[in-house]
């Protein structure tokens, strides 16, 4: 983790990792804004310096943040402050952080790998929660291979959640599921 964090700490200091936020998610969040109310709780995973806790607190959702990166959380601090916006910030590695069950109205993961975190993402769900994964698929020109999806592997994984989008072009994966209201989840293993 030490590594991870030292990593993403001098990436977030240069600033260059900011970005604006993805098109895919915030059309997601907009989906997901309309079916629930304001102040329902959303999470975005690897949030990093903040581009899209901005958006999630910027549409109603009570955000929170959660990276290894303290330099990046400043960031995002900073970024949404800079709105007249609040976001919760949890500095916790994923692979460590316990997600707590059927909390979260939308949970967002954009350009991180949460393979090993996979029933514990569904899990957090709230009945009726949406999963909203846009990040990279193998054979992307420009991304280690440790770093991508499986083809078709986010449709497998969360295959007892509904579906309501599911594309892999141009070397990414951009994945909307949604949680029944009364349904348990299993997740298949990749």
């Amino acid at each position: 983790m030490r590594d991870d964090r030292l990593r993403w700490d001098r990436k977030h200091a240069d600033k260059t990792h900011d970005g604006e936020a993805d098109a895919f998610a915030l059309e997601a969040i907009a989906l997901a804004r309309a079916a629930w109310p304001a102040g329902a709780p959303a999470l975005d995973v690897a949030c990093g310096a903040g581009r899209h806790l901005e958006a999630l607190a910027a549409a109603g959702f009570r955000a929170q943040g959660i990276d290894v990166s303290p330099v990046g959380l400043a960031r995002a601090r900073e970024r949404v402050a800079a709105r007249g916006l609040h976001a919760d910030l949890i500095a916790a590695d994923l692979d460590d952080f316990p997600l707590p069950a059927g909390r979260y109205a939308l949970i967002l993961v954009v350009d991180y790998l949460a393979r090993g975190r996979f029933t514990d993402l569904a899990s957090a769900l709230a009945p009726g929660g949406f999963l909203v994964v846009s990040g990279f698929v193998e054979g992307h020109p420009k991304q280690r291979a440790a770093f991508c999806h499986f083809r078709g592997e986010l449709r497998r994984a969360f295959a007892s959640l509904a579906i309501v989008r599911d594309e892999e072009i141009e070397g990414r994966a951009r994945f909307v599921a949604r949680k029944s209201l009364s349904s348990s989840v299993t997740i298949a293993r990749p």
